[in-house]
């Protein structure tokens, strides 16, 4: 009879080694290599993203104020949106079928639609000064309004996105009306992830 299974070691012991009559695999058959490198940006890439709609396409943001989308079958980018933000890219996220966002500290969300290689649409976050008080609101034509650096935006792939920022909160969006659906406020720093 083959003994297959190896004594579970108790504190501060090791474990004892199989019976010779027992075969081991390996835990790990191959060691891990990179499949494919992706080199086009120009500064740091500080998100990817994978939509399940598209298995062979890869988004990344970056530094460079830059997203770019890659097909990994080709190993190279197939589309850049350049210079759509005017601040670093901080964060991708997934919307409804077909569309993603990026966020970015310019106070930016942008939604891409993949199939066309367009900006959808953009949401804008600004801190209003009302009464010596601050106001976080969605949009605003007051050019001494502030936009509110986004560090992390979320999505499931639905019309809503979720992003923390420099407001100290976390706000919902709803992608098809641009607006905000809710804010969350409580944290006494920025929400970075």
């Amino acid at each position: 009879e083959t003994n297959n299974a190896t004594t579970l070691p108790r504190s501060g012991s090791r474990p004892s080694p199989p019976s010779s009559s027992t075969t081991r695999k390996p835990l790990i058959t191959t060691s891990p290599a990179c499949t494919c490198l992706l080199e086009e940006h120009v500064d740091w890439v500080n998100d990817i993203l994978f939509l399940p709609s598209y298995p062979d396409r890869l988004i990344s943001a970056s530094s460079d104020t830059v997203v770019k989308i890659w097909d990994l079958k080709q190993r190279r980018s197939v589309h850049s949106f350049y210079y759509q933000h005017k601040d670093y890219i901080k964060a991708l996220a997934m919307c409804k079928q077909g569309l993603f966002a990026s966020a970015a500290l310019d106070g930016r969300i942008l939604v891409y639609d993949v199939n066309s290689l367009k900006v959808h649409s953009e949401i804008t976050t600004v801190r209003k000064n009302e009464g010596g008080g601050v106001v976080d609101g969605i949009s605003s034509t007051n050019p001494s309004d502030m936009p509110a650096s986004i560090y992390c935006l979320d999505g499931v792939g639905t019309d809503l996105l979720a992003s923390g920022s420099t407001s100290r909160t976390v706000s919902v969006w709803d992608v098809r009306t641009r607006g905000q659906v809710i804010q969350f406020k409580g944290h006494t720093d920025i929400v970075r992830a």
